[in-house]
C-alpha cells in the first residue's frame, strides 16, 4: 500500500512538473506571437510606405517622360 502511494505521489509530481513545463512553453509561444505580430504590423507599414514612394516615383517618371520630346 505504501508503495503503491509513493508511485502514485510520483507520478503526480512528474506530471505537475511536466505540466508546468507545458505552461511556461506555452507562454513563451503567446509572448512571441505577440512580439511577431507586432512586427508583422510594422512590416506592413514599411511596405505600404515603399509602395507609396514607388507609385509616387513612377508618376514623376511618367510626367517627365512626357514633358522631354522623344528623341528618336
Amino acid at each position: 500500500m505504501v508503495i503503491r502511494e509513493r508511485r502514485r505521489r510520483r507520478r503526480h509530481q512528474h506530471l505537475s512538473r511536466r505540466l508546468l513545463e507545458a505552461v511556461d512553453l506555452l507562454e513563451a509561444i503567446i509572448s512571441h506571437h505577440h512580439i511577431i505580430r507586432e512586427q508583422m504590423e510594422l512590416l506592413q507599414v514599411l511596405i505600404n510606405q515603399l509602395q507609396a514612394a514607388n507609385a509616387a516615383q513612377l508618376q514623376q517618371m511618367e510626367e517627365v517622360e512626357q514633358r522631354v520630346p522623344d528623341h528618336q
